[in-house]
């Protein structure tokens, strides 16, 4: 609230009197507490799929990660998921925000959450991020809380998040082609499945296409086994992602000419 007053100031002796006039405003410095002011994505409960990215979920009053991989390089954040919060200061004064966890004191140097900026200031009216990161060095379910503390403003906010960590599981059926014998002037065709059974994209190429016989052809074909525009002698050093089981499989023709 902004409080206004005049007060006369008058010297002994003198008939002529001076107006003073004060104005100060009073506020409890705060944020704007709602969710789709802080987070990216808001859902009102978990997709049909069970799994959420990066989404804070209204009906758990919880933010989710999703899958992470979970290996000992995460040490170094090698393969984090991050997001980030954006805190906006809706009050008349400044804001001197300070985080933390809840779980601080049972950290053991596996707890798989962090953020980058224990504190904040931010000027009324104006926004500031916070980047939060999960990365689980075992497999499992992750549960934390963040807490963000307000100087002046004796009422704590928390965000509860989650996250899963997960192994890279990828299966190649069959894992030997083998060709039996083939007349001339015929063409043989083998199948091989590449299949994705964790719950997050895979990175993959194939390496060594280029040395094989010229009698032996590699293509490339989606779940449809439709044929892509490149052979795989010509992308074999492209990064190529292959989605979730839950989502599609990708195929091969390996054909032997004769």
């Amino acid at each position: 609230a902004v409080h206004h007053q005049t007060l006369q100031l008058e010297i002994g002796g003198w008939r002529k009197r001076y107006n003073v006039f004060l104005s100060a405003t009073c506020d409890v410095p705060h944020i704007d507490n709602n969710p789709t002011a802080i987070f990216k994505k808001v859902h009102t409960t978990l997709s049909s799929s069970g799994i959420s990215n990066n989404v804070y979920l209204l009906d758990e009053n919880k933010f989710y990660f999703g899958p992470v991989y979970a290996t000992e390089a995460n040490k170094n954040r090698t393969n984090d998921v991050s997001t980030k919060f954006c805190f906006t200061n809706t009050s008349a004064v400044d804001v001197e925000i300070s985080f933390e966890f809840l779980e601080e004191d049972n950290i053991f140097g596996d707890f798989p959450f962090g953020f980058t900026s224990k504190s904040q200031q931010i000027p009324p009216g104006k926004s500031k991020y916070l980047e939060v990161y999960a990365c689980p060095q075992v497999i499992g379910k992750f549960e934390g809380t963040l807490v963000y503390s307000i100087l002046n403003n004796p009422e704590p906010g928390f965000i509860q998040m989650t996250c899963i960590g997960v192994l890279c599981d990828f299966e190649l059926i069959p894992k030997v082609v083998k060709f039996e014998r083939v007349l001339l002037y015929r063409k043989e065709c083998s199948l091989l499945n590449l299949i994705n059974r964790s719950y997050k994209p895979l990175g993959w190429r194939l390496v060594g296409v280029p040395l094989l016989s010229e009698q032996v052809s590699v293509s490339q074909g989606s779940y449809k086994h439709c044929k892509l525009p490149t052979s795989m002698s010509t992308s074999t050093h492209n990064l190529l992602k292959l989605p979730p089981t839950l989502s599609r499989s990708r195929y091969f023709n390996c054909v032997l000419w004769v």
